[in-house]
């Protein structure tokens, strides 16, 4: 399987909706683009600001472990690493910055994504 590459921001398949909602803006300069399965790139914005960290969802462990890897030479990815699902339903996660909260998540305190109204907050996708 060949290495992801990083791409940029703007090839994201998520770029404009991460424009419109993210609480910090001026994050998206530092953002990279990671094809996570079947082509798909989704965005990887990097912390700072309120923006504690961030994850990306991946089909394939040895694809998030090679976004991992790649993500941990950019600016803004501390303490990138790897969630691995337990349960086949859901998807295994590149992860950075501080650990996600658990059981609790606030997505949107966490990632500095601003929630809008009336939209629900996604469930927890993995177990610690």
């Amino acid at each position: 399987m060949p290495s992801p590459a990083l791409c940029a921001a703007e090839t994201a398949c998520d770029h404009t909706n991460y424009r419109a909602r993210l609480a910090d803006p001026a994050l998206l300069s530092q953002a990279v683009a990671a094809g996570v399965a079947f082509g798909v790139s989704l965005l990887a914005v990097p912390e700072g600001g309120t923006r504690r960290g961030g994850y990306l969802a991946c089909t394939d462990l040895r694809l998030a472990f090679a976004i991992r890897e790649q993500l941990a030479q950019c600016p803004g990815f501390p303490d990138a690493r790897v969630r691995e699902a337990e349960d086949r339903t859901v998807c295994h996660q590149g992860e950075w910055g501080e650990a996600t909260p658990t059981p609790s998540w606030r997505p949107c305190a966490w990632t500095g994504v601003q929630q809008r109204a009336g939209t629900s907050t996604p469930q927890e996708r993995s177990r610690p």
